[in-house]
This record gives C-alpha cells, structure tokens and sequence, in this order.
C-alpha cells in the first residue's frame, strides 16, 4: 500500500502541464535547441528555449499563434533586439537576439529612436497597433545582445511567468538519458559528519550499463546532510549539455525530494544560486543540482515543499535512488547506500612510557568499539615511512592498549588506523612524541571554510604539534573547539553555532609545550543574517560594506582583508585591493560597498570601483562623492576589489568604409566599425555619436561583440564622404575616429 501511495503522488507531482496545443515553431532555421528552461545563468534562471540556427543570422522568427505585437525592444545588451507578442490565448510569447525586425514594425522603432535619439528603445503597443496571425513573419534570427547567433524563444502566462515552452506542444527529439558525473553530500549541521570529515564530499559516479548508474562503496555519515548531483542531458548527435526537465530523490523506496523545471516568476530568479550549489562551482567543482532545500523559507516553484531533502537518517543502511529525467522522459538511474551512525574516528586518550616501551590508549565504548588496527610511522604530511609493531593489544572497560617497543629516532608521529565494528571504512588518528626544536620554529597558516550550514578553521603548521588546542575569545569568555586532525600538520575546528565566531575579537592557537607556546590571531567576523541589516569595515576603515535585510539567502559569516596587489593593464590602482569572504557563498540581493580614495586627487572622474573576475578587472556602476572622498556601489557578488583609474581612452577599429578607400555604390549597404575599451567599458549606446558628413545618425550597437553598424537607408551619393566616430568610456575618456574615403557611381 505504501509503495502503491508514494506512486499515485509521484505521477501527480510529475503531470506536465500543458499550456497550448497549437503553437508554431518559431523559426525555420532548425528544430534544435542548445539551451533549455531553467539552466542556470549568473544570477537568474534561463527563462526560455534557445533554438540553434546553424551558426548564421537571417531565418525568419514566426507568430506561434494568433494576436497581436505587445512590445519591442532594442538594446546593446540582455535580448538585444526583442519582439513581444500577446496571443488570443492570454500567453505572451518572446524573441530574442534579432537581427532585424519585420517592416511592420520598423516606423515604430524608428519613430521612438529618433524620439529618444538613441539607439535603446523599450516600445508598448496597443492591441489594435499591429495584429499578427499564426505564421506571419515579426523578425530575422541575429546575434544582438548574444556572442553566437541562435533564437531565444520564451513563452510567458497572461501574470508574466515564463513557463517551459516544452509543456505545450512544442517538442524536440530525444532518446538519450541524462548522465551522472558524481554526487556531493553537504554537512548541514554541526553535528554532521561525512567519511568522519565535516567538509562537503564528492564522489565519482560510474555508468552501468542498462540507464543505471552507481557509486564503488557506501558512504557514511551521522548528523544532518544533503545529496546533490552534477549531471546534464544531451541528445544524440549534438555537442550541447542541457540541464534536465527533472529529478527526483528516494530513500528506502520513499519520495523525499522532486523538481521540476517547469514555471517560476521573476521575482524568484536570484534563487538559481540556491538552487544549484554556488560554492562548489565557485571552488571549480562544478555545477551541482541541490536535492535539498538550503532555506525551507524560500518558496523555490520548482520544488514540491512537502519534501524538504534534508536528510537526518535513523542509525543503519538506507538504500538512495535519484531519478533524473528529461522532456522525453528519457530516466537515468543513480543507486546507492549511506550508512548513518554517529562517528567512530579513533579517539587516543594519553600515551605512557615505560623503560623500553610505551603504550597508547584509544577510547572505547559502544560507539568506539573496533575490530583491528594498523598502525605506522608516517612523516608530517601522513604518509607512510615503515611500518609500526604493535607487540601487545589488552582490552579494558574503557580503552583499547595497544603495546609497542620503545620508537627510535625518525619515529616521531604515529599513525593509528581503526576498522570499527559497523563497516570496513578504516578511521585515523595520529600521535607526535616529538615537539625538538618547535618552540621557537611554530608557524601555522590559517584558511577558513563556509559551508552552507557551518563555519570552520583550517591550520596547517610547518611541524607537527602535540595535542594542539584552539580558543576562541570574545568579550566574555574563552571558548574552546575541539580540533579534528587530518594529517599530522592539518587541523580543522569542529563545527560551532556561528553565534561563537561573531562575538569572537581573537583566537588562540595553544601548545602543550613548557612553557605553554601560544599563536594569537585577531579576526574581525560579522554574522550576517536575512532579518537584520549589518556592516563591515576593513581594520584601515577604508573599505565599509553594508547589507541590508534580505541581502544574504542564510545566516553568513563575512569579513574583509587586504587582497595581494593585481596589475591594472590600460589604468594604475589608487588605494590596496580588499577582499571580501567568503567569495562561495551567494548573496540575494545587492549590498552597498564604499571606499575611501587617497586625499589629493585629480580627475576624480577617472577613478571607479572594481572587481577581479574571470581573471580581469570588471567595472561597477559606481557613484563618487567628493565631499568625503568615497566611491560606493551596489554589488551582489563578494570578492576582491580595488580603486582603480582609468586612463586609457576606448579604440576605434575595423571602420568600413575605411580611410583613404574608394569603393563602389552597391558596395556600401552599412557603416561598421569596432569599439573597444579594455577596462571601464562603454556603457551603452549614449556613449557612442556617429556622424556622417556632419549628419548625426543613430547607429546600432552591439556591446557584447564590440561593434556598431548603420544601415544605409539609400545609396551614398558619388564623390567624398566624412564618417566620425567619438566614443566615450566609462572614465570619461574620448576617443574620435575619422574615415573620408570616396564613393564611385556603379556604371
């Protein structure tokens, strides 16, 4: 009866829902796809189809259905050029990256273009403005607004959200599955464990063979965790990688998690960050799909909330199952087991020496209880040097006494490897009986780790210490975290409330040498959290940074520190960089950013806020304010940042007709030319004049291929022409170009 149950809901939540059986496909070029609903964008969910037109511009963009022409739109960004049509049905359909547009529509751009004398034009129409009938032709295929050429096609309900518009009749072929690559498990709780680690885990996925693919062993885990997968769809024959239509997650047989991409609205598109996993793509791990919900609070369209994924197991085997599947219903299978118990890492309790021996006692308990040990001489990094004789094992109420002769010099870390009873998974713990020459020598690096529940401390020192111990101190007390060693030199803090890191001014590294050898390390976190507006300073007070309510999706912990020095190519830095932590963790909304320029600068104007992205400096829209010598800007993305002058002007290349040419009449359909600026960038088509002959004219401008164009509305006369060119960057610096070239009659 369960089994027949958990079915009835499966096939109900999975029910496509099909908005229209009668549209047209909206173009000729192809009925491929190289992008679906739902994948994933910086920021925002993709929000519509995109149809492959053989890498060329120029197919005819067709009325799926019946109505009328709503909206049109020319940008250098975004859709580039976009045409809005509301059909009988009450659904909106949307074109985007056009070439051109139909002629029909051509008078009201043009109008509004030379309205606002600019090449941007956001256009509302009447119903009664241009009618449109199933299969009429409203534009030609283009790039505008796109590196490569295709069609992107949305489909909107009468409320404005866009909708899958494979759920009408619309369809591709497909008869390949999805694939696996691998699966993530998240620790999401302080108490949660992972093969005995509190990081997040990746794990290789294999195929098969029969649409089912597997793990090589079991994982086990205690606490609350979360699975989440990489995966993509393809189709046969085409090189693209698709985002599936589905999954869905079982344990023991029970439904505990579904999507399905199949309707959202704008408002919620800044939830593709929780969606997929930010942090592990932001670390270069890939894109993985959470099967889990980060915040129970964020109402994600695509989820059944019933089924929150977080799973917090009973102690045993539990058998996982995720289906992932697309349009087609083309299923891959993914089967594994996790074991959950609480963790049974080897805990040595002391170590006694005696004339010609010594022993070490490992905690036992019924948690602890294990069925065999290894044990070697391993150097600082754990890696294994001879083996280490154990002469003699006792067993105690309360300990496991493992025996061994007296260690010689170069043994001086000890590796213990448990088999516990519940598995053959094998636990470690080391033991360092040497601490010569570490007092004055100790040095430790520290990095710090944000998980999407908790918050850690990684050491790494450069000897391997004695039963270190980490405290952290705030204004009212010195709070001690248990520290769990990876290897002989790498510690990381067990998992604490974030509450113990915020009201934490210091922390102190101590080492049971004599005397006591302590590192203290000041640290300035703050605790950001969605109900309440806080703010961050650099130690200088250079660099502030404020979030307001709701600008992080989850408590977060943050901070600033002054970032290594990056060369400026084209402008010169005016002030140090700043980094702002943790850069893997989203933010839902803007927060605002402000910082303080040197004393005495001229051309203010020239200096801009920046940050170091995809290996280049990115301008921010930034406002200067001379009064107290700052820059602020709105930014929803953490990172490293810096003050930058811009003194390069933009280029001017590639202009058609070209200086000093002659060329013939039917030669001549459009002006061209490149326009580049490497660092604060053009900020649209205002920032670019055109003149012909002293003629101003309004030219296109494609700001994500760098170009402009003007379509010669007639056939230059005969004889010598002027074309000028001046384009302004970001910085106020100007450049002009000047082409005379001569125009000779066709006969």
């Amino acid at each position: 009866m369960k089994n027949i149950l958990t079915l009835i809901i499966t096939y109900s939540l999975l029910a496509i829902p099909i908005y229209s059986q009668n549209y047209l496909w909206p173009t000729n070029a192809s009925k491929y796809i190289s992008s679906t609903f739902g994948e994933y964008r910086e920021g925002h969910f993709h929000s519509g189809i995109d149809i492959k037109t053989n890498h060329k511009i120029g197919y005819p963009v067709y009325a799926v259905d019946n109505g009328y022409v709503w909206r049109i739109r020319t940008s250098p960004f975004g859709y580039g050029k976009a045409v809005y049509l509301k059909l009988n049905d009450g659904n909106i359909a949307v074109y985007g990256h056009l070439d051109r547009f139909d002629d029909k529509l051509l008078p009201y751009v043009k109008a509004e273009q030379f309205k606002q004398n600019r090449y941007s034009t956001d256009i509302y129409l009447s119903e009664s403005d241009i009618r449109i009938s199933r299969g009429d032709i409203v534009g030609y295929t283009g790039d505008t607004g796109s590196e490569h050429p295709h069609l992107h096609f949305e489909l909107r309900d009468i409320s404005g959200k866009p909708f899958n518009p494979l759920n009408s009749n619309l369809r591709v072929k497909d008869y390949t599955i999805p694939t696996i690559k691998e699966v993530a498990v998240i620790p999401i709780g302080k108490e949660s464990r992972i093969n005995g680690g509190v990081y997040i885990q990746v794990f290789k996925v294999k195929y098969l063979g029969d649409r089912e693919f597997g793990l090589d062993d079991t994982i086990y885990v205690s606490g609350s965790i979360g699975v989440e997968i990489k995966t993509h769809d393809t189709v046969s024959g085409l090189p693209n990688k698709y985002a599936p239509y589905g999954i869905q997650m079982y344990v023991d047989d029970n439904l505990r998690f579904i999507t399905q991409y199949n309707k959202f609205d704008f408002s919620e598109t800044r939830f593709v960050n929780i969606d997929r996993d930010f942090q592990l793509f932001q670390d270069e791990v890939g894109r993985f799909n959470r099967l889990w919900m980060y915040d129970t609070s964020k109402t994600i369209p695509f989820y059944n909330n019933s089924q929150t994924g977080a799973l917090n197991l009973k102690s045993g085997y539990h058998d996982i199952k995720i289906e992932v599947y697309d349009h087609n219903r083309n299923t891959a299978t993914l089967k594994f087991t996790i074991f959950s118990g609480q963790d049974y890492s080897p805990v040595i309790e002391k170590c006694e020496h005696d004339i010609g021996r010594f022993r070490v006692f490992i905690k036992r308990d019924s948690i602890h209880s294990y069925k065999g040990f290894f044990t070697d001489w391993v150097d600082k990094y754990g890696n294994k040097i001879k083996r280490a004789l154990v002469s003699k094992i006792e067993i105690s109420d309360d300990n496991y006494i493992l025996n061994f002769v007296s260690h010689e010099p170069g043994e001086e870390i000890l590796k213990v490897s448990a088999v516990p009873r519940q598995s053959n998974k094998i636990r470690s713990a080391f033991l360092t009986f040497s601490s010569s020459g570490f007092v004055d020598n100790v040095s430790v690096i520290p990095s710090y780790v944000h998980n999407p529940k908790t918050f850690l401390c990684n050491m790494t020192f450069n000897k391997a210490p004695r039963q270190p111990r980490f405290f952290l101190q705030s204004e009212e007390s010195l709070k001690e975290i248990p520290l769990i060693a990876e290897s002989p030199v790498r510690f990381v803090t067990e998992p604490v409330p974030f509450s113990w890191w915020e009201d934490a001014f210091a922390y102190e590294i101590r080492l049971p040498t004599e005397p006591v050898n302590i590192i203290r390390k000041a640290i300035n976190f703050k605790c950001i959290t969605p109900d309440r507006s806080n703010t961050i300073t650099s130690k200088d007070r250079v660099l502030t940074a404020t979030f307001g309510k709701n600008t992080v999706y989850d408590s977060l912990i943050t901070w600033v520190e002054k970032a290594e020095s990056i060369h400026v190519e084209g402008g010169e830095r005016v002030a140090d960089c700043y980094k702002i932590f943790p850069v893997t963790q989203p933010l839902n909304s803007y927060i605002r950013l402000m910082l303080i320029y040197p004393a005495n600068q001229d051309k203010v104007e020239q200096i801009g806020l920046y940050r170091w992205d995809d290996d280049e400096w990115n301008f921010i829209n930034s406002d200067s304010y001379a009064e107290d010598e700052t820059i602020a800007a709105e930014i929803q993305k953490l990172g490293t940042f810096c003050l930058i002058r811009d003194f390069t002007p933009p280029v001017i290349t590639d202009i058609f007709p070209g200086n000093g040419g002659k060329f013939r009449q039917s030669s001549v359909k459009y002006l061209r030319a490149t326009v580049e600026d490497k660092l604060s960038g053009i900020k649209d088509d205002t920032a670019i004049s055109v003149r012909i002959d002293g003629k101003p004219i309004i030219v296109e401008y494609h700001g994500v291929k760098n170009y402009i164009r003007y379509k010669l509305p007639k056939p230059l006369n005969s004889g010598s022409h002027t074309l000028v060119i001046t384009v302004e960057d970001q910085a106020m610096n100007i450049t002009t170009a000047v082409s005379k070239f001569l125009i000779l009659n066709d006969r």
